[in-house]
């Protein structure tokens, strides 16, 4: 598999196993540049276990990938963001007790240069740094519609708007790529619209996005490309028309919703 020229993120062979279950195997796919590109399958075929190899809190048993032509397996966590590979969860992991703009700027922190002594010491330059996370975090809950909850404790939001903050606080790592891990899950429908207008934004905005969704509706009209996969197994890949026409996939995923996502 040759590498697409507009690859951002590259991945070749990528496996993981964990005891005697294969949770990926052999998994390659290139992410290009300025796209929405969907990871999409059942649960249990492997794309969070992909999501978290990529970014770092799992280990590869063998691949490799690189993000702007910089390796990236094996490397921590901290080091893949600062590299510019951002995520949210499947789950929350906000700071529930701690303010909107408070988780915000959290996630700014990893662009800081202010020392643990600066930091401390309250030094002219910590002062600073500290007012332009804070006014980089304002910035970013408006572009999400957060701004007005701003001094909000997280825990106090609504859950659409607790996504929304997620995504706001990995924005704040100034990505490159943004990889969401099931973002409409628990949404209403119109808590789903206004997601799928933001990603639009972001991505026309120039963000590359790779997207874990199973809201099939959400995906045929968000995404530029997907990729399929089966117990651990890339079995398809292509443009959304591509991939809801193949024999395959609609055995395997779409069978009855099928119709439903081509109307």
């Amino acid at each position: 598999m040759s590498a697409h020229p507009d690859a951002l993120l590259l991945a070749r062979n990528i496996s993981k196993s964990f005891g005697g279950v294969q949770a990926l195997h052999n998994v390659s796919l290139d992410i290009l540049r300025g796209e929405i590109h969907g990871l999409i399958g059942p649960n249990g075929a492997g794309k969070t276990s992909l999501f978290n190899t990529l970014t770092g809190l799992y280990e590869a048993d063998q691949g490799h990938a690189t993000l702007n032509g910089e390796r990236i397996l094996g490397r921590k966590p901290n080091e893949i963001c600062q590299l510019g590979l951002a995520r949210t969860f499947q789950n929350l992991r906000l700071f529930q007790n701690l303010s909107v703009l408070e988780n915000v700027m959290i996630g700014r922190h990893v662009r800081t240069h202010t020392g643990v002594v600066g930091a401390l010491l309250r030094t002219a330059r910590a002062k600073r740094e500290e007012q332009e996370i804070a006014e980089r975090a304002q910035r970013l809950l408006a572009k999400t519609g957060l701004l007005k909850h701003a001094n909000t404790l997280a825990k106090h939001l609504s859950y659409g708007d607790q996504r929304r903050l997620e995504i706001a606080r990995a924005l704040a790592t100034d990505p490159v790529l943004l990889a969401l891990d099931e973002p409409a899950a628990g949404m209403n429908a119109t808590e789903t619209e206004s997601l799928k207008a933001l990603l639009l934004q972001l991505r026309d905005e120039g963000l590359t996005l790779l997207l874990i969704e199973h809201d099939m509706h959400l995906v045929m009209q968000l995404c530029n490309r997907l990729t399929v996969l089966e117990y651990g197994r890339k079995i398809a890949e292509g443009s959304p028309h591509e991939v809801q026409n193949n024999p395959r996939v609609i055995a395997a995923y779409l069978g009855t919703a099928h119709e439903e996502v081509t109307s």
